[in-house]
């Protein structure tokens, strides 16, 4: 009587341990590969980017995207405003081949770029809001802007007008 004890214990503790197996396997991006003998968990990895989102965002900045992820679901993370502009192609797989994702707005129906505040054009956008070539210098770092804090400077009260309008690119 021990002794059958002694195995149906045995025969529990063993599926146990492979049903405990299983559903670590099934909880993690684990598969479990098997070469008769022994049984071992093997991490699958997925191919991750970090990509910078700007312009008409909520929250502007640096996001991971995880492989199979959609320009959208990159998006939604960074959070559309209702004048965000997103073309249909937003909706496909993120193809990992760029590491900045700019996005523009519309107004009244017309589509209109984001402007990049280190590019040729900003000093006319930010003349149309009465800031002179001099105040824009004023703000810079080193000859360029680095961040949103020194446009919030620069536009003073009108900064909530326009922070999608512009984004902190390269020169």
């Amino acid at each position: 009587m021990k002794k059958s004890l002694a195995v149906i214990y045995i025969v529990i503790m063993t599926s146990l341990v492979v049903i405990s197996v299983i559903v670590i396997a099934l909880n993690r991006p684990y598969t479990i590969a098997s070469d008769y003998s022994t049984i071992k968990l093997v991490q699958q990895s997925k191919q991750q980017h970090t990509v910078y989102i700007g312009g008409a965002v909520i929250n502007e900045g640096y996001y991971v995207c995880t492989e199979g992820d959609t320009y959208y679901d990159l998006l939604s993370r960074a959070g559309l405003l209702s004048c965000s502009y997103c073309h249909a192609s937003y909706y496909d797989q993120y193809d990992f081949s760029s590491t900045t994702l700019i996005i523009d707005y519309m107004i009244n129906g017309e589509l209109y770029y984001s402007i990049n505040a280190n590019g040729i054009f900003f000093d006319d956008f930010a003349s149309q809001y009465g800031i002179t070539s001099d105040q824009i210098e004023q703000c810079k770092t080193s000859g360029a802007f680095t961040s949103k804090t020194q446009l919030r400077q620069l536009f003073g009260t009108l900064y909530e007008q326009v922070h999608y309008m512009i984004y902190v690119g390269e020169s």
